[in-house]
């Protein structure tokens, strides 16, 4: 953790910090984009897979923020993914993996009213509600209608997975989600940029 520390200092010395809070909490509903090859639900999702190039274009359209994963076994990412696209992007970027250790801004994922219970304590500035049940993948929409009631009411609300369309953006922005994390749909449409610019219509 000390070294990490050391080189975030460094890192500010070159760069001024992002809030991905701040990014997300806007009077539109915000969007956090993902970079991902694949996933151990979907398999490999996308073949032709440039991460620089996709966080440019992301960036170019709009999003607020970038999702990248850099777990390797089951996602096929890679940690220099994320060191690639931060030196060519300027929006906050969510790193995904599986990490064991203590950071600064993080965003709080729950799948369930007795996980959101648990996370009460900490306080979570970003809460991140997965509306994929993991041990089904089944997903659904309706997770977001129930835990919403019950989230930190000061927590920027992330709306994850299940994002298909402009439907889809516009009832999770009804239920009073701040942002959603859209993967699959943006990495299997061939053009990051248009399809965003679909989604977000009038949300």
């Amino acid at each position: 953790f000390a070294e990490m520390q050391q080189r975030a200092a460094q890192a500010l010395e070159r760069r001024t910090p992002v809030s991905l809070a701040k990014a997300l909490r806007k009077s539109t509903l915000s969007c956090i984009c993902e970079v991902k090859k694949a996933s151990p639900s979907k398999g490999l999702i996308c073949p032709d897979f440039h991460p620089v190039e996709i966080a440019k274009a992301y960036e170019a359209a709009g999003a607020n923020a970038i999702s990248c994963l850099t777990e390797e076994h089951y996602f096929q990412g890679s940690s220099e993914y994320l060191a690639a696209i931060r030196q060519e992007v300027q929006i906050p970027i969510l790193r995904k993996d599986f990490i064991f250790d203590s950071y600064l801004e993080v965003l709080v994922e729950v799948h369930s009213r007795e996980e959101l219970e648990s996370i009460r304590g900490i306080q979570p500035r970003i809460l991140g509600v997965n509306n994929r049940n993991l041990k089904t993948f089944e997903v659904s929409l309706d997770t977001v209608a129930k835990l919403k009631p019950y989230a930190p009411q000061d927590a920027v609300f992330v709306s994850e997975s299940g994002i298909r369309n402009n439907a889809d953006m516009k009832q999770v922005r009804a239920l009073g989600a701040d942002a959603v994390l859209v993967g699959e749909t943006l990495m299997r449409s061939g053009d990051v940029a248009q399809t965003l610019h679909q989604l977000r219509e009038g949300v």
